[in-house]
């Protein structure tokens, strides 16, 4: 979620194109074991290139970055849930909207939609909101939002299953997600780790110990000691491989990989908006899914085309439509003044 190119993060688009594989990784289910703990950290790490991004040596700067990225956030989450809400009557032959319209509209800034992966942009749009009110008043408090990872993964509040009842259930993944399991924190990982990259980058240790409990999450999950499946699993493999990449991207920001990198930046997040919809469609046509990786990359190389499709047509919008428009309101505004 940014707009425009910045010097030195050519790397962080890199891990974006590959993050963008592994989420379609998690919807497809893989004969390779070894692989399962490390798949998650896909979402984990598009939300710390999002806070990486977000800091900066001017609090204006990241003020503005906030309230615009959480604005294009809610928008693209409404926009595309009717999208895939759309495309998904067609696949399934039957009308999602007349199920699930009412639990969409009520819930909206709950996280909830017609399209359930569409929570991210509905978690990240909050996160946002939550960081502007913390940069604005409390900007210490941003070093002690990571630590909400661990406490909520500790007391398995990723697991809990809680619902709420404002005329019909609703499951709070999207608060959970947002406060207290993953966008927040990771957002705020993110940014402290651009905000203390020079002193983070100086020694080898950190990025050790992070490897370390990253090869120690694998032995656990190739030796069943029955961790893996619980938020434990988070705790030693996840959180620590995300922060582990984001090191080591920050480290070699420039590395030359221009086919990669223009995957990740012009791709990567309209790869996790439509690759449900792919999936769904293959599912109804009864493709197997034994196929596994093979798969995966299917799915990852046939939903680019989507993503030229969406680009042209938000480009267009904001080209011919919104900004137009918006110049005509802002000139009638100024004239009733």
């Amino acid at each position: 979620m940014q707009s425009g190119r910045q010097k030195g993060i050519e790397s962080l688009y890199v891990l974006k194109a590959i993050c963008a594989f592994f989420v379609v990784c998690i919807h497809i289910p893989l004969p390779v074991p070894v692989l399962e703990p490390f798949l998650g950290v896909g979402v984990p790490c598009f939300l710390c290139i999002s806070g990486y991004l977000l800091y900066s040596a001017d609090r204006r700067v990241e003020l503005g970055k906030c309230i615009a990225w959480a604005k294009k956030a809610f928008f693209l989450a409404i926009a595309l849930n009717i999208i895939n809400g759309t495309i998904s009557s067609f696949i399934l032959g039957k009308n999602v909207f007349i199920a699930d319209w009412v639990v969409y509209v009520k819930t909206i800034f709950l996280g909830t939609g017609i399209c359930g992966v569409l929570w991210y942009l509905h978690a990240l749009g909050q996160a946002l909101l939550v960081m502007w009110l913390v940069l604005r008043f409390r900007p210490q408090l941003v070093t002690l939002l990571p630590i909400l990872f661990i406490a909520a993964h500790l007391i398995s509040v990723y697991e809990t299953g809680t619902t709420l009842d404002i005329g019909v259930p609703i499951h709070l993944s999207a608060l959970r997600h947002t406060f207290l399991t993953i966008s927040l924190p990771c957002i705020a990982t993110g940014y402290l780790i651009h905000q203390y990259k020079e002193p983070l980058l100086k020694s080898l240790k950190v990025e050790l110990w992070l490897l370390c409990f990253v090869i120690a999450a694998a032995l656990e999950h190739l030796l069943r000691i029955e961790l893996c499946g619980s938020s434990c699993i988070y705790l030693l493999a996840t959180y620590p491989l995300v922060v582990f990449l984001m090191l080591i991207c920050a480290k070699y920001d420039n590395y030359p990989m221009p086919f990669i990198s223009g995957l990740g930046r012009l791709h990567s997040p309209n790869i996790y908006y439509f690759h449900g919809l792919i999936i769904m469609y293959l599912c109804e046509i009864g493709v197997p899914d034994c196929y596994g990786l093979v798969l995966a990359f299917c799915v990852y190389i046939a939903c680019i085309p989507f993503s030229y499709m969406f680009n042209l047509v938000s480009r267009f919008w904001k080209t011919s439509i919104w900004r137009p428009f918006m110049r005509v309101l802002a000139s009638r505004i100024s004239c009733v003044r």
